[in-house]
């Protein structure tokens, strides 16, 4: 498998603070971060950071997650094995 981004990638995920549960992220969200909030509250509905459903990918930053960094991390190219383009 040759160099891909995350952000073109289907496996790309976060996790609902709630339940657990992963979500794909959807398209606006991989070109801005800005992470959808519990309806009526000012708390967010996944946690801030992004995850990568097979493990492929190490998608941690450092100290808090601010959405310019998130965009760079998931915008650098990087060698995977896994790789399912998003439609």
């Amino acid at each position: 498998m040759g160099a891909c981004k995350c952000a073109g990638c289907g496996f790309l995920a976060v996790r609902e603070l709630e339940t657990r549960e992963l979500a794909e992220v959807d398209s606006g969200l991989r070109g801005k971060w800005v992470l959808p909030r519990i309806h009526g509250s000012s708390y967010n509905k996944y946690e801030d950071f992004p995850l990568c459903l097979h493990s492929k990918a190490n998608l941690r930053i450092e100290g808090p997650y601010k959405p310019d960094e998130v965009i760079g991390l998931i915008h650098q190219e990087r060698q995977v094995t896994v790789h399912t383009p998003r439609s």
